[in-house]
């Protein structure tokens, strides 16, 4: 389902992460393509994802509060033709069962 929503992501480390912020381009039950600002993920690092859902992106009954973890599984995809120059596009697959309709 092509959606935006802000995206936070974190690196899961031994001593403490990295934060990115991005935007959804694409989700679905298996993960997500979220666009990137800055930064450098590598396929098969594990991610803590939080975002805000909308009640209009109709993946919910309501609005409501999405924080799981997520695995790379592809980089090095080209971004919107919108996004900005420090921006990257990377494929992210959920770890845990994905609570909302699609």
């Amino acid at each position: 389902m092509a959606i935006r929503m802000s995206v936070l992501c974190q690196t899961v480390a031994l001593s403490g992460g990295k934060s990115f912020r991005g935007n959804t381009i694409d989700v679905s039950k298996g993960g997500m393509l979220v666009e990137i600002n800055g930064g450098r993920l590598d396929e098969g690092q594990l991610l803590c994802v939080e975002m805000d859902v909308p009640a209009e992106s109709g993946l919910m009954e309501g609005s409501c509060r999405y924080s799981g973890y997520a695995r790379v599984c592809r980089t090095g995809i080209e971004p919107s033709q919108d996004a900005n120059n420090n921006a990257h596009a990377v494929a992210l697959e959920f770890c845990d069962r994905f609570p909302f309709r699609t």
